[in-house]
């Protein structure tokens, strides 16, 4: 008989043989079922029923009815009722009406704003069935969440096979730090696998990890997992097929009130239609129906005119977005963060050519215009910050765009907040037969949905539901191939080419027939909205035939701009507004009412100049008694009673108070109170500033920490001038014949030369002042200056720069001939200081945004390559020095005179297009540049940090030529009076020409 201990020494062992082997035999389930689940879904061939009958998509290449056409079917009361009215054209509204029409339903829809422009325009832009969900399934055993993930990784099943060219598979890495992570993570993983029946997740050690990924953070790092979902654009293409189907669409169009009858088989009051208005045009017509659905999201609790539940059946929940530049992730790989520090998940995504980072989920109130909080954007960039590299400075001023969505989470009075709800939908009938879906914006919903419909009121459809399998608009003869059609037919760039493809499918070749020639030899074709995007002016006449209506449906609905870059749609805002004046025939009233609402639109829902925005809502709030005990504090710094500190106040002010200080500490300080940057605080700056603190003893003494924020600028731009050049030198260095300044030379006949579009700032820059009176004074010295060295004064200017909103003030001032002349600031449009050049350069080629950035984080971007920051910098001296000093090349009267003398030294006259500029010109230019540099009033700060530059690597080898340069500069222009703004040109010649 065996011994105890051996008895229970073989116990053990058998026991860690069956533990061993059950969790073999689970590790190998996990991953053996996903496999075969997978082979043989692939063996089975799937094919989408669209292909096998072809009647539904012989419909897409018939032409789209317009938005006229489908109103006056909507308002038609001869003919038959319509099925169903759908209120609503978000995903969730669209796919009811896709799946109503492919049934043979008369459908109609209406929706209060565009297609797709609330809650679905603003998600995280990734088909995802819900990894987050699934893990709260799993361990809080919640058959609901598993539901919901189960329902969604079908749903992402089939758009990928019914929009390839607008989904993707987009793989995306779980960062491993802790060794008990992996397990963890790996069998959550792999149960999102099974449910999924794909076979995608692995695993990948720390080397491997660092190339898929390279921006991670590599300290502690064990390894990564990556696992799949679908990436997508935001575009409406589910209604726009539902319209090509036969379904009466219309956008912009309300919803006052559901009209009722009594039911003669019943007895009980039904619906039988809606009062609609068009929104665009103010009129009102009925719309009559069997069925009424409830699409409105986060309105369903209360829609207006609509019969108002008896209890909420939604909990809002905002969730915010930002949009980064795309060198913080890799092209094809997106990051997750599975626990940030209040237990959310943060994605952080690859989206046309930038990074999405988000989100966050709040509780809120249900608004038509929901705004990001400040609050929500830190909160993102702290928790991004941990999983980038500390190379990686996580800055602020690289947000590009930022938006808030609100979801339409269904109740639940057993969850504690909105992050525990579950996403699944629900369908709810009301004793009026008003059919209502919440959440959850999925195909399998809008059949549920649309079955509902037909068993309450009873409706005859022609055909099952077949929207499984249902290729959308573009999708039928697309292939991966199709941009290259577009790149060797008709001479499209191939980036321009991949996006139309992408987005547009089998569309992008009426599309492209569309645009013009581009006059250029290459591209022939392709004209763009931006020259940093590859959005097409033909993308804005196509979308005006796709229900458009307003200049915000094209930069934030059709071509997405708005989130990719609002500072970007800002500036491509007049040409699209230009562009739909032509198509739709607006008035110039009704084109600046347009540009005034997307531009409202950009500053409130897309984070243009959110921060500033932000600083704007709390005014300073401070009583009569303190704000008489801090102005008599500034008075005692500012000794002379001028009004405002300069930078001597500062300096005696610190002497007397014993502190020893550096000039630059002392400016620094300056820097940091100035918010208009014009080199002087001011009363309301020093209150602001003092306000901010919390205390006015920070005056004590230096503040040499907390940098001011670069977007912390004020109302003024006079000091960004020079940055405002400078981002148009990265921009808009387009290939020109007109008069410029080389960039590059002509490299071959695909890289020819590049020159900067010419500049004026000479008078901006002395307008674009804190005051009136400042601007008065400064414009006199400006012209004075101007005047004597030849340049004629544009006494035909009407409106200058003004940031960040439209500002009326007349503004006088008196020139060299003594005349006064009158300007009104009235708009944001750059003019010039010198008449008759080409239409002012085509209105400066569009207009000049703020470039709320500071040229210092620019040249010094550990983003940018050493030799194209150098590059940039000698681009920056060999113009932006000139052109800050005038704003055109050649004047009126000297390109005459020019002319003039060619004519009379070859005995003929001579063409049209003027010769180079004269010693003469290049001479005064020279001199009214150096003084501009020299003079304190037009030096922006900017240009002297920027020649400081010069000094430090990676600028050295080009060091000795720009230093030359700028000697030469300072040189020719001799000793300005700047006080004074005299003639300061010392060559006789000079004077006597």
């Amino acid at each position: 008989m065996l011994s105890a201990p051996v008895m229970y020494s073989r116990a053990i062992r058998r026991l860690a043989y069956l533990a061993f082997g059950s969790g073999a035999l689970t590790l190998g389930s996990l991953q053996a079922v996903p496999w075969a689940l997978e082979t043989y879904n692939s063996r089975r061939g799937y094919e989408p029923p669209s292909k096998r009958d072809k009647t539904l998509n012989q419909l897409m290449d018939a032409p789209l009815k317009s938005r006229e056409e489908q109103l006056a079917s909507l308002a038609n009361q001869n003919g038959p009722e319509f099925d169903v009215l759908i209120i609503g054209g978000g995903a969730t509204g669209c796919g009811c009406a896709l799946d109503a029409v492919s049934r043979g339903l008369k459908t109609a829809l209406v929706e209060k704003y565009d297609f797709a422009s609330g809650t679905s325009s603003r998600s995280t832009k990734l088909i995802h069935g819900g990894v987050r969900y699934l893990q709260k399934a799993v361990f809080n055993l919640d058959y609901e969440q598993y539901r919901m993930v189960k329902e969604a990784l079908g749903e992402r099943a089939n758009m990928l096979h019914i929009a390839p060219h607008l989904t993707k598979p987009l793989p995306i890495m779980l960062p491993i730090y802790h060794l008990w992570q992996l397990p963890y993570y790996w069998v959550g993983i792999k149960m999102y696998d099974l449910v999924s029946d794909t076979q995608a997740v692995f695993l990948s050690e720390q080397v491997r990890a660092l190339e898929y990924f390279p921006m991670l953070n590599k300290n502690a790092l064990k390894g990564a997992l990556v696992y799949y979902d679908g990436g997508r654009p935001h575009v409406p293409i589910a209604g726009l097929t539902a319209a090509k189907l036969g379904a009466s669409v219309a956008n912009y169009c309300e919803v006052h009130s559901l009209l009722k009858s009594v039911d003669p088989a019943t007895g009980k009051e039904v619906l039988t239609g809606a009062r609609v208005v068009d929104n665009m045009t103010g009129k009102e017509f009925t719309v009559r129906a069997k069925c009424i659905v409830n699409a409105t999201g986060p309105y369903t609790d209360s829609a207006d005119g609509q019969p108002q539940q008896a209890w909420h059946s939604v909990a809002p929940s905002a969730g915010v977005h930002i949009s980064l530049p795309d060198y913080y992730s890799p092209e094809m790989m997106g990051l997750l963060d599975p626990a940030t520090a209040d237990g959310r998940v943060i994605f952080f995504l690859p989206w046309q050519n930038c990074t999405i980072a988000g989100t966050t989920d709040t509780p809120c109130t249900v608004s038509d215009s929901p705004h990001p909080a400040e609050e929500d954007v830190k909160f993102i960039l702290h928790e991004i910050k941990h999983y980038l590299s500390p190379e990686i400075v996580i800055r602020r001023g690289d947000v590009l765009s930022a938006w808030s969505g609100i979801r339409p989470l269904v109740t639940d009075p057993n969850k504690q907040d909105t992050q525990s709800i579950a996403r699944n939908h629900i369908i709810e009938v009301s004793d009026s037969r008003l059919i209502t879906i919440n959440n959850h914006s999925g195909r399998q919903m809008s059949e549920e949905a649309i079955d509902t419909a037909i068993e309450v009121a009873g409706l005859q459809p022609k055909g099952p539901c077949r929207t499984s399998g249902l290729m959308l608009l573009g999708a039928y003869n697309w292939s991966p191939n199709l941009f290259i059609r577009l790149v060797q037919e008709f001479g499209v760039e191939p980036t321009v080419a991949k996006h139309l493809s992408c987005l547009y499918g089998d569309k992008c070749l009426d599309l492209i027939r569309l645009e013009p020639l581009s006059g250029h030899r290459w591209p022939v074709v392709g004209k763009r909205l931006h020259p940093n995007y590859p959005y097409l002016e033909s993308e804005v006449r196509w979308a005006c035939q796709e229900y458009a209506c307003r200049a915000i449906d094209i930069l934030a609905r059709r071509t997405r701009l708005a989130f990719t870059n609002v500072h970007a749609a800002a500036e491509a805002l007049p040409r699209v507004v230009a562009i739909m004046a032509e198509e739709l025939g607006w008035s110039d009233e009704k084109c600046r009412e347009e540009f005034k609402h997307c531009k409202r639109y950009l500053q409130h829902e897309m984070g243009y100049n959110l921060k500033l925005v932000e600083r704007r809502r709390h005014p300073i709030n401070l009583s009569s008694e303190e704000v008489a005990d801090l102005t008599k504090k500034f008075r005692s710094i500012d000794s002379d009673n001028k009004g405002f500190i300069t930078l001597s106040d500062m300096e005696r002010f610190f002497k007397d108070s014993d502190h020893r200080l550096e000039p630059h500490q002392i400016r620094e300080i300056i820097d940091e109170v100035d918010l208009n940057r014009n080199g002087r605080i001011e009363i309301s700056e020093f209150l602001q500033h003092v306000l901010g603190d919390s205390s006015a003893a920070n005056y004590k003494k230096p503040q040499q920490d907390a940098r001011i924020p670069v977007d912390r600028s004020g109302d003024t731009l006079a000091p960004f001038l020079f940055v405002l050049v400078l981002d148009w030198v990265l921009r808009t260095a387009l290939p020109t014949n007109d008069d410029g300044f080389l960039l590059r030379r002509r490299v071959s006949r695909r890289q020819p030369e590049r020159r900067l579009s010419v500049l004026g700032y000479a008078d901006d820059l002395a307008l674009l002042s804190s005051t009136v009176e400042g601007a008065r004074r400064q414009l006199d010295k400006l012209d004075a200056v101007a005047a004597s060295v030849g340049l004629v004064d544009n006494t035909q200017k009407t409106v200058v720069l003004c940031v960040p909103d439209d500002i009326e003030a007349a503004i006088l001032f008196r020139g060299a001939d003594g005349q006064a002349r009158s300007f009104r600031v009235v708009s944001i449009y750059l003019g010039g200081l010198v008449l008759g050049v080409r239409e002012d350069l085509r209105r400066r080629r569009g207009l000049a945004w703020a470039a709320f950035r500071s040229v210092r984080a620019v040249l010094q971007s550990e983003a940018l390559p050493d030799r194209q920051r150098a590059a940039l910098l000698q681009a920056v001296i060999e113009t932006v020095l000139l052109y800050i000093a005038e704003t055109w090349t050649l004047t009126e009267s000297l390109e005459t005179t020019n002319r003039l003398r060619a004519s009379d030294q070859r005995g003929f006259v001579s063409p049209r297009r003027p010769g180079p500029p004269s010693d003469l010109l290049r001479n005064r230019r020279l001199q009214l540049a150096g003084h501009i540099i020299r003079a304190e009033p037009y030096c922006p700060e900017p240009v002297q940090e920027v020649l400081l530059l010069t000094l430090q690597a990676p600028y050295r080898r080009g060091q000795a030529r720009t230093r030359r340069f700028v000697d030469c500069l300072l040189a020719g222009a001799g000793v300005p009076d700047s006080a004074g703004g005299e003639a300061f040109i010392r060559d006789p010649a000079l004077k006597r020409a």
